[in-house]
């Protein structure tokens, strides 16, 4: 019996080693935020800044309870910025997802910020049936890239 050796060409590019973008870094009007999927702990990250005087009355910096969804719009990742009496201050960063390599980071007008308030303290006087949370939406230009950790 006569075996047959079939060799196969592989041509492999950068465009092989790509996969999913794990940093964004963004900017909206007034403010900016930074995201990364994993960091030297493990944990996702979510940073948000004021950029201008007009946002500063906006509380920001890092967020804690931290949580990542993937949705059909791409990852949707959720902070709690915890520091005001009664209320809960949180943002939601969605991102669509992209594909990266390390040498290449890829920009994207297609993401948004929203910053939602909910509770706070009710005066006696208030009428009942009100609004109990408020949002606030920011579009954002990011650049997606890819660390590894």
């Amino acid at each position: 019996m006569r075996s047959t050796i079939i060799a196969l060409s592989v041509s492999l590019s950068s465009a092989a080693f790509a996969s999913e973008a794990n940093i964004y870094k963004c900017k909206g009007q007034g403010v900016g935020v930074r995201m990364t999927l994993s960091s030297f702990t493990g944990e996702p990250t979510l940073k948000v800044d004021a950029l201008t005087a007009e946002s500063e009355n906006s509380p920001g910096g890092r967020l804690e309870k931290v949580k990542v969804s993937e949705t059909a719009m791409g990852l949707e990742v959720t902070g709690d910025f915890i520091e005001i009496a009664d209320a809960t201050l949180s943002y939601t960063l969605i991102v669509p997802h992209i594909i990266v390599n390390e040498a290449n980071p890829v920009m994207t007008g297609n993401a948004m910020l929203v910053r939602s308030m909910t509770g706070g303290f009710i005066p006696p006087s208030a009428e009942l049936a009100r609004v109990v949370e408020s949002n606030k939406f920011t579009p954002l230009v990011c650049e997606a890239s890819k660390v590894l950790y």
